[in-house]
């Protein structure tokens, strides 16, 4: 019987680890925060943050996906800003004491991130997300779309302080790739298509925006689901690999009347939206 633990070892040690993503988030909340100026802003921030945190503690599929995501987005977006600082790369320079807290920001995210992960890797959510093949790639992929999706929220807040014209595409792209995260989660194909979909969209977006949007960074972050998500496809294509095939485009072969018909054994069902016992159904009707 399965233990729902890492595959190979016991489930208890992954018990307390929630507990150490919530510890690690509350460390971020408190380094993030400027409370020197706190407003609704502040309280809104926090209950993000709390929503986050419930997410890790969740076993779905779905809700590790779309929390890590958010989670890996502080953590890039504060490294990066540490980064810039200590380079002189940014054209604001703060004092050693916001350059500490973004620092701790960082750990703080990256330790939460620590704790978390494991989760995506038990036997229970292998056997939720389980497409014929690139695993790895395409749970990658669901998981940039969630970042995708913090960063396009993120520039919607601040079109909304400074008044900008993008914030409608800024919201619009921040609810498709949460939508695409969340498809890619269940296994269904609409996600991966909307995932590429909105990628380019907020790629093309961030470049012709000539704003504060249109950086290296962001630009990196848009296009990084629709590379996750790309790659396996155009490897299946260059590999002639038919584990992705969608299941319409299983052929059943042509018998005289009165023969039974059957799908060719061991034929792969994709990662899609039909299910094998769709397929086995399709037999069953071609044998009458």
């Amino acid at each position: 019987m399965s233990t729902g633990g890492p595959r190979g070892r016991g489930g208890s040690t992954l018990e307390w680890r929630p507990w150490g993503s919530t510890a690690a988030l509350a460390a971020y909340a408190v380094a993030s925060t400027d409370w020197a100026s706190a407003d609704a802003s502040t309280a809104a921030a926090g209950v993000v943050t709390a929503a986050v945190a419930l997410g890790l503690h969740r076993r779905s599929v779905a809700a590790q996906v779309v929390a890590q995501g958010i989670v890996w987005f502080w953590f890039a977006d504060t490294t990066v800003e540490v980064a810039r600082q200590w380079l002189g790369l940014s054209n604001v320079v703060e004092p050693a004491s916001a350059i500490a807290l973004h620092a701790i920001a960082a750990v703080a995210s990256g330790a939460a991130l620590t704790f978390a992960t494991p989760a995506l890797r038990t036997d229970k959510v292998g056997a939720a997300f389980a497409p014929h093949a690139y695993r790895p790639w395409f749970l990658a992929g669901a998981i940039a779309s969630a970042m995708a999706a913090a960063q396009s929220w993120d520039l919607a807040l601040a079109a909304l302080v400074w008044g900008s014209q993008w914030l409608p595409v800024c919201v619009a792209l921040a609810v498709s790739f949460v939508a695409a995260a969340v498809g890619v989660a269940r296994m269904r194909a609409w996600g991966v298509l909307l995932g590429g979909a909105t990628a380019a969209a907020a790629t093309v977006a961030a470049l012709v925006s000539g704003s504060y949007a249109a950086t290296a960074v962001v630009v990196a972050m848009a296009a990084l689901p629709g590379v996750a998500l790309g790659l396996p496809l155009v490897a299946s294509r260059l590999r002639g690999d038919e584990r992705l095939r969608p299941p319409s485009a299983v052929r059943l072969p042509v018998e005289p009347a009165g023969r039974d018909v059957a799908a060719p054994p061991g034929d792969p069902v994709a990662f899609g939206d039909d299910e094998p016992d769709e397929v086995d159904a399709r037999a069953r009707r071609a044998r009458r």
